[in-house]
Parts: C-alpha cells; sequence; structure tokens
C-alpha cells in the first residue's frame, strides 16, 4: 500500500471533472437567483 494505481489516480479525477461538470449543468440550467 505504497503506491497509489495510475488508474486509480486517473479515476479519481475523472470523478472530480464529472462532479465539476455536472454541478455546471445544474448551475446553468437552473437559475439561482429568481428574476425580478
Amino acid at each position: 500500500m505504497a503506491k497509489i494505481p495510475i488508474m486509480g489516480r486517473f479515476g479519481l479525477l475523472a470523478q472530480l471533472v464529472e462532479q465539476l461538470t455536472l454541478n455546471q449543468r445544474v448551475v446553468g440550467s437552473i437559475p439561482s437567483q429568481p428574476t425580478k
């Protein structure tokens, strides 16, 4: 358990990227502030 597998690192990065993109999509589709 000394080194983290390269694929494992890419997996974590992929999850982070997916979360960021999904969050951006949600924020873009749903207005956070009501339009007056």
